[in-house]
């Protein structure tokens, strides 16, 4: 003020008052800096433990955000899996007796190309879902005498799974020539099974899967 003596001696002490005021806030925020720091640099601080709390509380949040994705995730992989490669189903029959028993759980392979003879797979006929057993491949000729006698292209066939195989009153006519994409499928227990004996050859779109997986249920 006394440089500049043409100036307002009020508007000079004005000036004063706001650069010291400027001054005092900066240093009691300074010091309210120090004593934040303070209160966080001291490991019994309320202030300290109050931040850790929450980060503790943030952090295990996250982990279970990070678990719940991966469940997430590992679902929607399972429900593509069984819905588009793997079928599952309880099997609520004993025409495959010995080699399945009612309330069996069975795991089939939806993407099999190309099946063989002695495969066990699920099929659909009539409405329904079925497991047996491939007797018969595309292009070869079944016939199943009064005897008991199961033959494919001529040669009669020692079943291990059944001694006779005996053909259905109303069934199909043999001898059957199976068509390029036709299966003949039969049960494991002839004695009452149902089968291609009752539907016929059975078209690959039919089939559902190869049986690749048997979880059997044991009683305690």
């Amino acid at each position: 003020c006394t440089r500049h003596r043409s100036l307002n001696t009020a508007r000079c002490w004005k000036s004063a008052k706001k650069l010291l005021n400027g001054t005092a806030t900066a240093l009691i925020l300074a010091a309210m800096g120090m004593k934040a720091m303070d209160e966080l640099i001291r490991p019994d601080s309320p202030t300290r433990r109050a931040m850790e709390t929450r980060l503790k509380r943030l952090t295990q949040r996250h982990v279970w955000l990070c678990a719940l994705g991966k469940l997430t995730v590992t679902a929607l992989i399972l429900a593509l899996a069984f819905s588009h490669v793997l079928g599952l189903m309880i099997y609520q029959s004993d025409m495959m007796s010995p080699a399945l028993h009612e309330g069996d759980l069975l795991l089939y392979y939806r993407l099999q190309g190309a099946y063989a003879s002695g495969d066990v797979v699920a099929y659909t006929a009539r409405g329904h879902t079925h497991i047996g057993r491939i007797a018969a491949l595309p292009g070869e000729v079944v016939l199943i005498t009064e005897d008991g006698q199961l033959v494919i292209n001529g040669y009669i066939q020692a079943d291990m799974n059944a001694a006779y195989t005996y053909p259905v009153h109303g069934g199909c006519a043999f001898p059957l020539t199976l068509g390029p994409n036709e299966y003949f499928i039969l049960a494991d227990s002839r004695d009452g099974g149902v089968d291609s004996r009752t539907f016929g050859a059975i078209p690959a779109d039919e089939l559902a899967g190869k049986v690749i997986t048997v979880l059997r249920r044991r009683s305690i």
